[in-house]
């Protein structure tokens, strides 16, 4: 049925289809054409609800029979609908929520949409685009309105739109008086405010679009601040970031406005200094505009996002645009297109056409040499947390939906000194320890000292963690099973009550490492997860003697998130259990995320545990 539709309708079935239609007609109004030519825009009054059933299902009967036994039974009879006691009956068009809908209407608009003759012919389902020299527009308008008395649809002239391109004033005001005696009340468009499927074509439109966006963008971002850290941040990161400016960045050429996307990148940066009450600026802001698995937030800066989005639309609508163009003997990638791409550098450019079509193809090369360039210019301290940050496992907590009910929403302390950590922020002010060593503004001295105190806590969640986590995948266990010790007396974490694998019971112990103390920096600045792995090791010695009976593993995290490679595949077996277990496909992911909130947690407690514990013996009431 898609490519029956194709290429005319675009709107249904069809990726990338919007931005085809874009592309499309912004190169047939730039284009220089031998004679004046006439865009029109259609808009009808309530399209999907005011089709005649009984031609719709006609329609349906005839291009596509399969679809024909399923919409009858919905629609062959009106439907009944009920305003207090009083029944209405609805007998004309789709219903609302009908995932048929869309099809539906396509099939039913298909007869008209491709008996058109304008050159330029593009419907994105019931908004449609023609263009060509007027004769050719009066005739298909004509079409278009003798469609709406045969089908039920009704065009609403007051908001169909009409551009004139290569025309002179005279030109102009005679085909607007042509059209307007079709379509009374029709609506002339310039340059700043011709826009298609909400994309602006022009960049004088574009600069309109951008100064709106940003008022919107800055609204919304505004009330952020009265939310909790954690949750505000989940909402910023996946709703009011850069996503927002997707669709535009891929279908206009955002990047002529480089002010514009700067004001917007201000606005992230300010706005992510404000949701976690950290100084983010520098060196911070640009790691937190880094993809998660390059150690930022990703939160992206839309001025890198610019060229690589536009680009790879353009590439991968190519083929279709070209089709809504082939009868002016355009294509999209012109010398513009080409120009464009001679000026960025060649390692960034993607070998072929074929790679060109996706946006991480442009937006890697950029991302690893900004990366690299980061790491080559940072001191030990700040690669190894670019390091650890990088890895997979460290921004789990970034990833989880901060519910209280299922324990993974951080306090605001907690949040904020969980993105201080990652980016690098200043956390407190220097203080002294309550082991009698400063603590600098990084706070970081809390997280290896034994007198903050918060390890303890944070130890024992992890490994509460784990004993849910086995008993979830149908193994009872004993959380520092009595008996059970090694030559010190020290006990493991936990033990399985029934056998593991091999007739043998499998005995655990969790540690968690800071990756940022100085006796390790020199290790963990060179390689992520170094310092869990030498822990793994560690603990397989000292348990030597109890593994002549038992399984043994080694659960070894670090303080920003990474983890010993024999973990990674212990977890990766243990989760694979859960799943086969429980049925749930992200069984594991969702035990990464609660051990990646139970780390953020320790560290909080740890580092908030350098500045002591203060007594107020007196309460005053005013």
């Amino acid at each position: 049925m898609v490519e029956q539709l194709k290429p005319f309708q675009v709107g249904f079935g069809i990726e990338g289809g919007a931005e085809a239609l874009v592309h499309a007609i912004r190169r047939f109004c730039t284009a220089a054409h031998d004679e004046p030519m006439v865009l029109v825009k259609f808009d009808f009054k309530n399209a999907f609800n005011m089709l005649f059933r009984k031609f719709m299902l006609g329609e349906v009967k005839d291009i596509c029979p399969e679809l024909l036994p399923l919409l009858q039974q919905a629609y062959r009879l009106p439907s009944n609908l009920y305003f207090t006691d009083e029944p209405l009956f609805s007998k004309r068009g789709y219903q609302q929520g009908d995932p048929l809908g869309p099809p539906g209407f396509c099939i039913g608009i298909m007869r008209m949409t491709h008996s058109l003759l304008s050159r330029l012919n593009g419907w994105y389902l019931d908004d449609g685009t023609i263009g060509d020299v007027l004769p050719t527009v009066l005739g298909d308008i004509k079409k278009v309105l003798s469609f709406c008395d045969v089908s039920g649809l009704s065009l609403n002239a007051n908001k169909c739109e009409v551009f004139f391109v290569n025309a002179s004033a005279e030109d102009e005001a005679r085909m607007y008086a042509d059209i307007s005696a079709l379509l009374p009340g029709i609506k002339r468009v310039d340059e700043s405010s011709l826009e298609i499927l909400g994309s602006p074509i022009f960049e004088l439109g574009l600069e309109r679009m951008f100064s709106s966006k940003i008022e919107s963008i800055r609204l919304m971002c505004d009330r952020l601040k009265l939310m909790d850290v954690h949750p505000a941040l989940c909402i910023f990161r996946k709703s009011l970031s850069s996503c927002r400016f997707n669709y535009l960045l891929r279908s206009c050429r955002a990047f002529l406005l480089l002010d514009k996307l700067k004001a917007v990148d201000e606005i992230f940066r300010s706005t992510l200094e404000v949701i976690s009450n950290a100084k983010v600026d520098g060196f911070s802001w640009d790691q937190a505009s880094l993809p998660l698995s390059f150690g930022g937030m990703g939160i992206r800066k839309v001025e890198d996002l610019a060229v690589p989005a536009y680009l790879s639309s353009v590439y991968s609508s190519s083929n279709l645009s070209d089709k809504l163009l082939e009868r002016f003997n355009l294509r999209i990638i012109d010398n513009d297109i080409l120009h464009l791409i001679e000026e960025i550098p060649q390692e960034y450019i993607p070998d072929n056409d074929a790679l060109k079509e996706v946006q991480k193809n442009w937006d890697l090369p950029r991302i690893k040499s900004k990366f690299s360039e980061m790491f080559d210019s940072s001191e030990p301290t700040a690669r190894a947390r670019l390091l650890a940050s990088s890895t997979k496992e460290s921004s789990k907590w970034l990833q989880v939906v901060p519910s209280s009910q299922l324990g993974l929403l951080l306090d605001n302390n907690s949040a904020r000194i969980a993105v201080g950590l990652r980016l690098g922020c200043q956390l407190c002010e220097e203080h002294e320890c309550l082991c009698g060593r400063n603590v600098k503004k990084d706070g970081l001295h809390g997280l290896s000292c034994n007198k903050s105190g918060g390890w303890i806590s944070g130890h024992d969640e992890v490994n509460k963690i784990f004993s849910h986590a086995f008993s979830s995948a149908g193994f009872p266990n004993l959380v520092q099973p009595t008996g059970i010790s090694r030559d010190d007396g020290k006990r493991p974490d936990g033990m399985t009550l029934i056998p593991w694998s091999h007739g043998r019971q499998i005995l655990w112990d969790v540690t968690i490492k800071d990756t940022l103390a100085p006796s390790y920096i020199n290790q963990s600045s060179k390689k992520a997860g170094s310092i869990a792995d030498n822990a793994e090791r560690y603990k397989h010695n000292h348990y030597i003697r109890l593994k002549e009976n038992y399984l043994f593993t080694p659960i070894a995290f670090e303080s920003l998130g990474s983890m010993g490679p024999e973990t990674k595949i212990f977890i990766k077996k243990l989760g694979s259990i859960m799943r086969k277990a429980s049925g749930e496909p992200r069984s594991m992911d969702y035990l990464l995320q609660k051990v990646s909130i139970a780390i953020q947690r320790r560290n909080s407690s740890c580092i908030l545990g350098t500045l002591g514990r203060s007594r107020i013996d007196d309460f005053y009431l005013l």
